[in-house]
């Protein structure tokens, strides 16, 4: 076994006008043999860093939900070398487009 996926799901409230409700997913694939082998968190992604930088991300205001799934996916990669490929979703709870529905949303899976 060499990969693992990471999967983290969270919901986070923007501070914005509207009140807008956004509902987080995130699936990091990197090598976890070190981490097999060492029982050692430096060799693995540690998911409370993890929560820390999408927090962090997801307080700047955008317009697009595609920017936000960019820049989450590229703060993932800078701070960890071994993450491969980052499955990033982001939904916007009860959008504001007259339909009866949970949510729109956006999936994108970023690689390296």
């Amino acid at each position: 076994l060499v990969a693992n996926h990471f999967h983290l799901l969270f919901d986070v409230h923007l501070k914005r006008a509207q009140g807008t409700e956004l509902s987080n997913s995130l699936r990091v694939h990197y090598n976890i043999s070190r981490a097999l082998q060492s029982d050692d968190v430096k060799d693995t992604l540690n998911y409370a860093d993890i929560y820390q930088i999408i927090n962090k991300v997801m307080q700047k205001p955008s317009c697009l939900l595609e920017h936000v799934v960019g820049r989450i996916g590229q703060s993932i990669f800078e701070a960890f070398p071994s993450a491969e490929v980052a499955d990033v979703e982001i939904t916007k709870c009860n959008p504001p487009m007259r339909a009866d529905c949970e949510g729109a949303t956006v999936f994108c899976s970023l690689h390296r």
